[in-house]
């Protein structure tokens, strides 16, 4: 790759690399289809080779997935001086392994108190707000929001059947209860601490 005094690639190829995996980004189909056989002749002679079920070659409007992020390019004509706006977001795969893991968590919570539901998710939502704090997020992490928000009411109905709503309310969500944030402000804890960080 070449770059100018900015730091700013200025050949017609990039390279992102992370341990064994990487993509490369070529502006034509042909160029890709010569940087896949440069690739495997470089591989070759080190003992190595490309795995054919990994390896594609896709226009950026169809988007490819990388270590669990999304990369495509989106329709923007009245944005964007292209007409194609870059966005990078988290993958529905990786979306969906999170909803199915915080869903486990849940159900293993059933019966136990408060503060032990947030020992196992508090990690889980930190971990993965912070993985994905760069990427074009703010649509999914207000999707998981309403998704956790429904999870804990839920999971306060089972916790006290016989209190009312706007008791558990109180209880776990009121404006004097010490952790202010209760049960569902874990998800907004990290998202805000991030904005912060930023």
């Amino acid at each position: 790759m070449k770059y100018n005094s900015k730091g700013e690639i200025t050949g017609k190829r990039a390279i992102v690399r992370y341990a064994d995996d990487f993509v490369c980004f070529c502006e034509t189909k042909e160029d890709a289809e010569i940087v896949r056989e440069l690739l495997s002749k470089w591989l070759t002679q080190r003992g190595l080779s490309l795995s054919e079920e990994k390896t594609h070659i896709v226009h950026l409007t169809e988007g490819l997935n990388f270590l669990s992020f999304n990369i495509r390019h989106y329709p923007a004509p009245q944005t964007a001086k292209t007409g194609w706006k870059l966005l990078i977001k988290p993958s529905k795969e990786a979306v969906q392994e999170l909803r199915q893991k915080l869903y486990d968590q849940w159900k293993m919570a059933q019966g136990t108190n408060v503060q032990s539901v947030l020992t196992k998710l508090n990690p889980i939502i930190r971990g993965w707000a912070n993985y994905y704090r760069t990427a074009v997020a703010k649509e999914i992490f207000g999707q998981l929001d309403q998704w956790m928000q429904h999870k804990a009411i839920h999971y306060t109905k089972r916790l006290h059947p016989n209190k009312s709503a706007k008791w558990r309310h109180r209880k776990y969500w009121g404006q004097l209860h010490l952790d202010r944030f209760g049960l569902l402000g874990v998800w907004r804890q990290a998202k805000w601490r991030l904005s912060a960080q930023v």
